[in-house]
């Protein structure tokens, strides 16, 4: 925890927990724009951290790096599985992790911006925008008339 907060308290507003209620009480209670989890063997499950973020409403769009000092490549579906949008084996390089962290954080704001503009809402359908929303009901439309007609 120490050495996480050292790398990143510079650039970013770090919360630390050695706890896993502790951690779910901050993800909750505050704007947390990502979660850096140190895997242990008790982290990954049903009833851990990880679990509980990626399954809770107001936090499963927080992105999530794990941590592992697992090197045994045969637990890498496990590691895959354990819900988190990255996971980095120990001992890391700083640099790295520090530009995933970047570039996870980036990504955010691109689907943040995306998600708010009307792109989101449009579809190109043969040349034209069509509003999502209309596509779908010209499609069940489409499907009451092959109905119909069969």
């Amino acid at each position: 925890l120490w050495f996480l907060n050292e790398i990143f308290s510079a650039d970013y507003l770090v919360y630390t927990s050695s706890d896993g209620d502790d951690a779910r009480k901050i993800c909750e209670t505050k704007r947390i724009d990502l979660v850096i989890v140190n895997e242990e063997s008790t982290m990954i499950g049903d009833d851990t951290a990880i679990s509980f973020l990626k399954k809770n409403l107001q936090t499963k769009h927080i992105p999530l790096i794990l941590l592992s000092s697992n090197n045994d490549l045969s637990d890498d579906a496990v590691l895959n599985e354990s819900g988190a949008d990255a996971y980095i084996r120990k001992p890391f390089n700083v640099d790295y992790l520090k530009k995933r962290v970047m570039l996870m954080l980036k990504n955010k704001e691109y689907l943040k911006e995306y998600f708010s503009s009307s792109l989101s809402s449009f579809e190109l359908l043969d040349g034209q925008l069509i509003h999502q929303e209309d596509k779908q009901l010209l499609n069940q439309i489409s499907d009451v008339d092959k109905v119909k007609l069969l």
